[in-house]
């Protein structure tokens, strides 16, 4: 019954008005539809390029990612080889204070040798003569305390040269952290606005 009114209303109104206000509204309902249709294509693009957007940003994040892990292996065995050098390190020094402990102990003993033995020998030949100076050292000892003292120092060059490998991955591991959370507030900060 709904649709024979309507049919009785518009065939009801078939004047020049009628017609005239059917355009007018046609006309409406044709510039409502294309400024939806333009503001869809908008809408479109926007949306298209908040994806484009997204994944290279996600992509960056990733990639960052997979830096920070690398680098964080590098620091973590440069870490592990520094311990090493430094374990090393301190067992030649304990080694070097051992051995220059018992070069002294053993000089000190050899010079009361001599002084014993000169004594001994001086009552019964006094033409003998024994030298009893301080430079009187062991050369193989001073050979050993000077080997080890080179090992020394090119350990603690070793060690020098580590310190600053490691400040400097440290330097870049702290700079790619930074880099990740600008990177990850970048990626919510666009996600809560699309």
């Amino acid at each position: 019954m709904a649709a024979t009114e309507v049919q009785t209303t518009s065939v009801g109104n078939t004047g020049p008005q009628a017609v005239q206000n059917n355009k007018s509204e046609l006309d409406q309902l044709k510039e409502i539809a294309k400024k939806a249709l333009q503001e869809h294509e908008e809408l479109k693009k926007k949306y298209e390029e908040s994806q484009r957007i997204q994944t290279l940003l996600k992509n960056q994040l990733v990639f960052k990612e997979q830096e920070l892990i690398k680098i964080h292996n590098v620091s973590e065995a440069a870490c592990d080889e520094f311990a090493e050098i430094k374990a090393q390190l301190e067992v030649e020094q304990l080694c070097r204070e051992e051995a220059e402990s018992y070069a002294t102990k053993m000089v000190k003993q050899n010079k009361s040798i001599k002084r014993k033995s000169a004594a001994i020998l001086g009552n019964k030949w006094n033409s003998i003569e024994i030298s009893l100076d301080d430079d009187d050292d062991d050369p193989q000892v001073n050979s050993s305390l000077e080997s080890e003292q080179q090992r020394l120092n090119e350990l603690r060059d070793e060690l020098t040269a580590l310190r600053k490998d490691l400040d400097v991955a440290n330097k870049d591991n702290n700079e790619l952290n930074e880099e990740m959370i600008t990177l990850k507030h970048e990626v919510s900060m666009f996600i809560n606005n699309t």
